[in-house]
């Protein structure tokens, strides 16, 4: 039997009661079955509004959750819609094109358009993917783009980089998943992280990497270029030495041209060797106080005369603290610098030199080197010149690197570097094409003033005599440093170390009135002689040589204790200079001590 089930709507469902009897249903029974069905009718009628009313609810809940959800995290989220459906049918290049020409931002939250200046995502709805990306032409987006059709418009962890409203450049991470009905894509959903921080971290570890390769780079040419002059000095010793004596014995006119050109190259060599050392920051240095702007107005006649007629130079100097430096190192920094920014400008311009203080931020100099932050003595120069790419820049100070093709060594702003590093000091550059090149040399300053500085005099020819005993393992230095002493009026005795000098101290107590050793030999060093010389004795004057400042340093900081140095190669003229001053003081005045107590025993 079937009935009809009203729940009151304009819909109508029926029942089909099926009863196993034979007998017939009498009417009461018909009765009692419609009013059964007549009550599950209005059961039914309550409860449907009520499902109904929580799905409602359930979903209401579930956009709320959504939307919480996007106004809490720190991800974007976005809904893209196509003004024309993009057909998936197109060449990848095709769709990027329709991406670019029909995407409009519908919807996204807060943290979205926060990536591009503003804090409302309602105030970016409408925007279009074009201006988003700063225009369609950037390669790594279209790449981006190109990958989410390539992979059924799915992509993970793709990166963008995109342009804020103010024209500021940020990067994201892009989750994106495309809707595609009837063959076209309709819509994209997706999310955005920012991780321009990231990304700049990682922008400065690869700066570091490089800077510090370079940096390892550099150092191993330095010690390679300072080992390499170190034996040229040795070898210049006795060509320089030997063409002083034979122009000294008067020869023909034309025999003194041929030694005057040796001169001349064995001097033009030297001043190689020193650029060698300079770079390697193995030069030795004689610091002082001194007042950087006085350096700077000194040696401006001579730094004018070394640049062309059509190239000014202006110097602009102000008040700044002593720094400790060697006055003759900076003014080879200061010429390398202005003759650099000259030959900058072959058709002429101007360069100018600024000395003053300065308080810097470490950061703009890189972990390499490291300095410390505050007032520091600043020295710039400044040309007018077509300045540099930053490929350039990141090469200038490498050795042999030169922007002036056979006319250039490559060793001028290698050398300065390697200056202002022995003197502990940074050196930035600055340039942009079209815009001229500043170099800047920062310098710690001294809390003390700064010592006047002042020409080398040669004190008055005394009368030369005494015994001098020259200590030193390289033969020909050895043999040459005799002969140039016994021209100078000299007794000069030679040993090949510093055992055999102390065997002909020891055999003649009293003969000798300077030693003049080297400093790195073998078995005995010459610190390690002058130790032994100091206990036994005391009354000879010791002057140390080398052409290697690690040398020196090495060997316990000589000239910081006033002990005397001269350097490899010397002419005739500085040694008859260092060595009679150096006898005349110490006929004045007692030797420095030794730190070892004194002994006359002779060691095994």
């Amino acid at each position: 039997m079937v009935f009809p089930l009203l729940d009151g709507s304009d819909d109508m469902d029926w029942v089909e009661l099926q009863v196993e009897t034979a007998a017939p249903w009498t009417p009461a029974q018909v009765g009692l079955v419609e009013t059964l069905i007549e009550l599950v009718a209005q059961r039914m009628a309550v409860r449907a509004p009520e499902a109904e009313q929580r799905a409602h609810e359930e979903l209401r809940l579930s956009v709320e959750r959504f939307r919480s959800l996007m106004r809490q995290t720190s991800a974007g989220f976005f809904l893209f819609e196509f003004e024309n459906p993009v057909s998936t049918a197109w060449s990848p290049e095709e769709q990027v094109d329709a991406f670019y020409r029909e995407g409009v931002l519908v919807e996204c939250n807060d943290a979205f358009a926060r990536m591009y200046g503003l804090e409302d995502g309602r105030a970016l709805a409408g925007a279009r993917l074009v201006e988003l990306h700063g225009g369609s032409n950037h390669p790594d987006n279209r790449a981006f783009l190109r990958a989410c059709v390539e992979n059924d418009y799915r992509v993970t962890g793709e990166v963008t980089e995109e342009v804020d409203r103010e024209g500021h450049k940020f990067w994201l991470s892009n989750d994106i998943v495309g809707i595609v009905e009837d063959g076209h894509l309709v819509r994209v959903w997706g999310t955005q992280t920012d991780i321009t921080d990231t990304k700049r971290a990682e922008e400065e570890r690869d700066h570091l990497e490089a800077q510090l390769i370079r940096a390892q780079r550099i150092e191993a040419i330095g010690r390679l270029a300072a080992g390499i002059a170190h034996d040229l000095n040795n070898l210049l010793v006795p060509i320089i030495g030997s063409a002083e004596l034979l122009r000294e014995e008067g020869r023909s006119s034309d025999s003194r041209q041929l030694i005057d050109h040796v001169l001349h190259a064995s001097q033009r060599a030297r001043d190689l060797v020193r650029q060698l050392l300079a770079f390697g920051r193995k030069q030795t240095l004689k610091p002082q106080p001194v007042d950087l702007g006085e350096v700077v107005e000194r040696f401006e006649p001579l730094l004018r005369r070394s640049i062309p007629d059509d190239v000014s130079l202006e110097v602009d100097r102000g008040e700044v603290m002593a720094v400790s430096a060697d006055v003759g190192q900076i003014e080879q920094v200061l010429m390398n610098l202005v003759v650099n920014a000259a030959q900058a400008m072959p058709g002429g311009g101007n360069v100018s030199i600024e000395v003053g203080m300065a308080s810097i931020d470490p950061r703009t100099f890189g972990a390499f080197p490291a300095i410390a932050p505050g007032p520091h003595v600043r020295l710039a120069v400044h040309d007018t010149g077509k300045g540099m790419d930053e490929v350039t820049k990141a090469q200038v100070f490498e050795p042999f690197f030169s922007t002036k093709g056979e006319l250039g060594t490559g060793l001028g702003l290698a050398t300065v570097h390697g200056i202002v590093r022995q003197h502990e000091g940074v050196i930035h550059v600055r340039s942009t094409p079209g815009e001229g090149t500043t170099f800047e040399v920062f310098f710690a300053p001294l809390a003390g003033t700064a010592a006047p500085i002042e020409a080398p005099v040669t004190p008055p020819r005394s009368e030369t005599s005494g015994h001098i005993l020259v200590v030193e393992d390289d033969d020909a230095v050895r043999v040459l440093t005799g002969t140039l002493l016994e021209r100078l009026g000299y007794v000069a005795h030679v040993a090949a170390n510093g055992v055999d000098a102390l065997a002909q101290l020891d055999a003649s107590p009293g003969t000798f009135d300077l030693i003049l050793t080297d400093v790195v030999m073998p078995d005995m060093n010459g610190y390690q002689l002058y130790e032994e010389v100091r206990a036994r004795h005391p009354d000879i004057a010791i002057m140390f040589m080398s052409g290697y400042a690690d040398n020196v340093v090495a060997m316990g900081n000589l000239l910081d204790r006033g002990l005397q140095f001269i350097e490899k190669p010397f002419t005739l003229d500085v040694l008859e200079r260092r060595v009679r001053g150096l006898l005349d003081a110490s006929r004045r005045s007692p030797q420095p001590t030794s730190s070892r107590p004194h002994h006359s025993q002779a060691s095994p």
